[in-house]
């Protein structure tokens, strides 16, 4: 999905540099920790018949967990980064949309008090029809 990484973002336009690099970062992170952890298996796999492990490979095997985890808060510092990038621009959005509701309730005040004006003439008018349409038949009647 780098189409939806950012999103002000212009279509067509081209990440910038930091974004590249970020991406790199993060790809260099990710392949690194698993091609570390797939060596240090593949070691750990090769002394698994060997009564007397070298040191090193005790230590190396015995600290691929904190390597790990590692690598998880980093990624995970990473996303939480992008995510903080991403709220940032929704609330700008949501500062305009904002805005914008304001001017349509003002404009919609308008109308209602324009539509209120035009109930109290309608009903001005309903009521000089009816006086009106009394006096028509009065008139009728004293004819």
């Amino acid at each position: 999905m780098p189409e939806n990484d950012n999103i002000e973002r212009k279509k067509g336009e081209k990440p910038s540099d930091i974004e590249k690099s970020q991406k790199i970062g993060l790809w260099l992170i990710g392949s690194g920790s698993i091609v570390g952890v797939t060596a240090l298996t593949a070691i750990a796999l090769g002394f698994r018949g060997v009564e007397q492990i070298p040191q090193w490979v005790s230590f190396l095997t015995d600290n691929m967990l904190t390597l790990l985890l590692l690598v998880v808060v980093v990624v995970q510092a990473y996303i939480y980064c992008r995510q903080w990038e991403v709220m940032k621009t929704q609330e700008r959005v949501l500062e305009k949309q904002a805005s914008t509701f304001e001017s349509q309730v003002t404009a919609m005040q308008g109308q209602l008090t324009a539509m209120q004006d035009g109930l109290a003439q309608n009903e001005r008018t309903v009521a000089a029809a009816e006086q009106s349409v009394e006096i028509a038949r009065q008139s009728f009647y004293v004819s």
